[in-house]
């Protein structure tokens, strides 16, 4: 499993939260430019950097896929997800 943020947009008010991901479900990484439009446009109220980036995620759920937004950049999160399969098999 590996540890990532989650951003949530619930109505107009924007969460994060803790999550973790088994990296065997992700099915693709993509950078999410639509929350970083949002927070360019200041619609974001997190504390964040103007340089945040966000990324799509989708998940595979046994019959379904689910996708959800992460902080960070698709290339930290597919380091993230390597690094971890190589420590599981040490």
């Amino acid at each position: 499993m590996i540890e990532l943020v989650q951003i949530k947009k619930l109505n107009t008010v924007f969460e994060l939260s803790t999550i973790f991901v088994n990296p065997k479900h992700i099915l693709f990484l993509t950078e999410d430019r639509v929350f970083k439009g949002l927070l360019c446009e200041g619609r974001i109220d997190l504390d964040l950097h103007q340089q945040t980036i966000f990324t799509k995620l989708k998940l595979y759920e046994g019959n379904r896929a689910t996708e959800i937004t992460i902080v960070g950049d698709p290339r930290d999160i597919q380091r993230k997800m390597v690094n971890k399969k190589q420590l599981l098999r040490d």
